[in-house]
C-alpha cells in the first residue's frame, strides 16, 4: 500500500485537487515482496505501528494468524493491520504491476493464472479480490459478482468487502446482467440482495429494489447497512436539499474510510445534479480518484463526471486534465472513449 500520508480535504481547493490529478499522486503501489512474510500493524496497547515476520498461517476478516518460530503463533485482529507482504507468485505480481498501469484485460488473465498457481488459501482470497475490481473496471459485471460470492463463501467476514460489486450508475442494464441481478434480488443472503437491488435500481423493478434497501439500510451488519443507506440516496437525489447533502457527508464521514468511494460519488454527482456548488460538489467527487483509484470503474465514472460539469461551467482547461488523466490511468474503461469523443470536441 502507499505510505504517503493522506490528503486533508477539508483544506483542500479544486484547483489544488484537480493538480493532485494532474501529478497522479494517487493509485496502489504493488508491495515489494520478501523471502519471509512480514505483518505491519497497530499496536492495541500503545497505538504504535509495530512490524513482525514470521510465516502467515491464515489471514481472515476477522484475525491474522502469524508462526513467528518453533511452533508458536501470533494472532492480530484484522482491523489493526496495516500492511501484509510476502512471496508472491509471478503472475501474482503481474496482475498487481498491469493493474497499477491500467491495463486491467491482462491483469484479469495474469491474476487469473495465479490462482492455479498459489496455494495458500489467504493469498488466493486476496487474489481473487484484485480480480474483482479488474471485472468491474472492465464492466465485467455478472463474473465480478461471482468472484466477490466466493470471497464472501470463503470468509463471511472478509477483509475484501469494499470490492463488493455495486452499481452505482444510472444506466439500464438488459440481457444476462437482469436476469441475474433479478436472481440476486430474490436471494436469501443479504448481501445478494444488496448487490441485486443496485443493480435493478434502474429497471421495472425499481420499486421493490427501493423497498429492500430501506429494510438493510437497518440491518444488524453495519456495512450493508451504510452501502444501503447509500443506495437509497438515488432515489433521494431528485429532491435533496442542502441539509440533506450535509447529512449524508455526515453519513459517509462515518463509514469505514474503504467503503466510502461509492457514496462519495452519489453524494457528488446529486448535488451537480440539484446546482449545488460546483466546486465543493466536484471536489467531493474528485476523492475517489485520488484516494480510492483502485476502484476503477468508480474513478472513471468521477472524472468523466466532473470533466462534464466544468465544460458546462466553461472550464475547459480544468476539464482536459480530468478527462486526459482519465484515459491515462484507466484507458480500457468504456468512459475513456466517452473522454476521447470529450477532448475532441474541447480541441
Amino acid at each position: 500500500m502507499s505510505t504517503r500520508p493522506p490528503i486533508r480535504f477539508s483544506s483542500c481547493s479544486l484547483s489544488t485537487a484537480v493538480c493532485l490529478i494532474c501529478l497522479g499522486l494517487h493509485g496502489l503501489a504493488p508491495a515489494a515482496t520478501r523471502a519471509e512474510d512480514s505483518v505491519t500493524y497497530r499496536s492495541k496497547e500503545t497505538g504504535q505501528e509495530v512490524t513482525r515476520k514470521g510465516t502467515i498461517v491464515e489471514y481472515t476478516g476477522t484475525e491474522l494468524t502469524l508462526e513467528v518460530g518453533m511452533g508458536r503463533e501470533t494472532k492480530i485482529a484484522s482491523e489493526m493491520v496495516i500492511n501484509v507482504q510476502s512471496d508472491w507468485t509471478e503472475s501474482h505480481k503481474l496482475g498487481m504491476q498491469l493493474f497499477d498501469k491500467g491495463d486491467s484485460i491482462a491483469a484479469d488473465e495474469a491474476f487469473s493464472k495465479a490462482l492455479g498457481e498459489e496455494k495458500r488459501q489467504w493469498v488466493l482470497r486476496q487474489i481473487i479480490s484484485w480480480r474483482v475490481l479488474c471485472r468491474l473496471g472492465l464492466e465485467r459485471n455478472e463474473l465480478a459478482v461471482d468472484d466477490f460470492l466466493r470471497l464472501l463463501n470463503a470468509d463471511p467476514n472478509t477483509q475484501y468487502y469494499s470490492v463488493i460489486p455495486l452499481n452505482w450508475q444510472t444506466r439500464e442494464i438488459k440481457g444476462s446482467l437482469l436476469a441475474s441481478a433479478q436472481k440476486w434480488l430474490d436471494s436469501d443472503s443479504s448481501m445478494e440482495q444488496l448487490i441485486g437491488a443496485s443493480w435493478m435500481f434502474s429497471t421495472s423493478s425499481r420499486s421493490k429494489a427501493e423497498s429492500l434497501l430501506k429494510k438493510l439500510a437497518n440491518h444488524t451488519d453495519p456495512r450493508i447497512a451504510f452501502l444501503a443507506t447509500a443506495q437509497i440516496w438515488r432515489a433521494q437525489a431528485v429532491t435533496a436539499t442542502a441539509a440533506d447533502f450535509q447529512k449524508w457527508q455526515t453519513i459517509i464521514e462515518r463509514m469505514p474510510a474503504d467503503l466510502r468511494p461509492g457514496p462519495l460519488f452519489v453524494c457528488g454527482d446529486s448535488m451537480l445534479k440539484r446546482g449545488q456548488d460546483v466546486d465543493e460538489s466536484i471536489l467531493l467527487m474528485l476523492r475517489v480518484p485520488l484516494l480510492y483509484s483502485q476502484h476503477s470503474q468508480l474513478a472513471a465514472m468521477s472524472l468523466f463526471e466532473a470533466a462534464t460539469a466544468l465544460r458546462k461551467n466553461q472550464r475547459d482547461e480544468e476539464a482536459e486534465i480530468l478527462l486526459r488523466q482519465l484515459i491515462a490511468e484507466h484507458p480500457q474503461s468504456p468512459f475513456a472513449a466517452e473522454a476521447r469523443a470529450a477532448l475532441n470536441a474541447i480541441q
